[in-house]
């Protein structure tokens, strides 16, 4: 089955489609763009629990999945609703923008206040079933956004926010208590005069009311004509699943093998961070590809660069996944180093084993070959 473009669009961010894939222009090279924005990160406790009692059950990748859209769905509208754009998700989390191209940054930073109370509001506490409620915490932040468009190797990219107001977001969500929207000292500079709360340390805010921002004026959008440059952001799993014919297993438990590569020294405040990101993904796309591993996400945050990458995504999917993990660990471990850089890489706590047994059967099998 060929995929047109507007088959993939439900797939890919509003700001990317208006931002970067209406203007025609070729996908050639990386590129960035900067703007005043506010920024919303909305962290989410409850999903993992409540996936491991569904897997327990047997296949439940469809009801997990209906779980998921019914509060993703949610959280979506009630952003949409004060003029933000969600951007990506992060693990159990969400990342939310409002660029003040057209307004002042100071009333779209009271826009995803408003927002974040109003999530809190209708989401904290959620009852998932199982058993099993979702809690939130909720940051944000303000200040000049860099949007950037890295990696290309065989024609995929990622698109990724990095900037000050990234890093402020990640330490206004670590301040607040389950229910809570927290706003970072650069954003509540910028809506003292229409916001209250109770001030915390370091010069953070617990927001508690948001005066309601004038509606925001609706500017006329171009045509979007996407053409093939839509391709490249979709993931592999995703057109594989539709141009199948198989949308309706898109939804599905599998056994995977996560792969996680931290740049602690990448600064995501820095002035110009396309050329070391750049390098960074055309460094590390060739070995995940190499070993048939799917690049999931890369997230600048107070945390530096996280790459995150997947074994055994279908049609990608191994036996020996976790020791392909592992060989691909270490070969962007020497070939960053290489570059001067010290990567963090890692598995999460449920795959640590398996990935050290990959890393003692590459391990004997080199002393073998010796």
């Amino acid at each position: 089955m060929v995929l047109s473009s507007e088959s993939l669009r439900a797939y890919v961010p509003e700001f990317l489609m208006s931002r970067f894939l209406a203007r025609q222009e070729p996908l050639d090279g990386p590129g960035m763009e900067r703007f005043p924005a506010a920024v919303l990160f909305a962290d989410i406790s409850g999903f993992t629990p409540l996936a491991d009692r569904l897997a327990q059950r047997g296949p439940a990748g469809e009801e997990l999945s209906g779980l998921l859209n019914a509060y993703f769905g949610q959280l979506m509208a009630v952003i949409a609703a004060h003029a933000g754009e969600v951007i990506t998700f992060a693990g159990d989390g969400l990342l939310a923008v409002w660029p003040a191209i057209d307004e002042d940054l100071a009333i779209s930073t009271r826009r995803a206040g408003q927002a974040a109370l109003a999530v809190g509001a209708a989401l904290h506490d959620y009852q998932a079933g199982n058993g099993v409620r979702l809690s939130l915490r909720l940051g944000v932040g303000a200040g000049e956004v860099m949007a950037l468009r890295v990696g290309g190797i065989d024609g995929r990219w990622q698109l990724l926010l990095s900037g000050a107001p990234l890093v402020q977001v990640s330490q206004a969500e670590q301040r607040a208590a389950p229910g809570q929207a927290v706003l970072s000292p650069q954003a509540w500079e910028l809506v003292r005069d229409a916001c209250t709360g109770q001030i915390l340390p370091g010069g953070y805010l617990q927001l508690t009311t948001a005066d309601a921002a004038q509606a925001r004026r609706e500017l006329p959008r171009p045509a979007r004509e996407l053409g093939n440059a839509v391709h490249a952001y979709v993931p592999e799993v995703v057109r594989a699943r539709l141009g199948a014919g198989q949308a309706e297993w898109l939804a599905e438990l599998r056994r995977v093998t996560p792969l996680f590569l931290n740049l602690l020294d990448a600064d995501p405040a820095a002035a110009d961070q396309l050329e070391p990101l750049q390098l960074v993904m055309a460094t590390d796309q060739p070995i995940l590809q190499r070993y048939e591993g799917s690049l999931k996400q890369v997230v600048v945050d107070d945390k530096g660069l996280t790459l995150i990458a997947v074994f055994g995504l279908p049609p990608l999917a191994h036996e020996d996944d976790p020791a392909r993990a592992a060989r691909a660990a270490l070969g962007v471990q020497a070939a960053l180093e290489k570059l001067g850089c010290g990567p963090r890489l890692g598995w999460p706590p449920a795959r640590r084993s398996a990935a050290r047994s990959a890393m003692s059967c590459i391990a004997s099998t080199t002393s073998s070959a010796r």
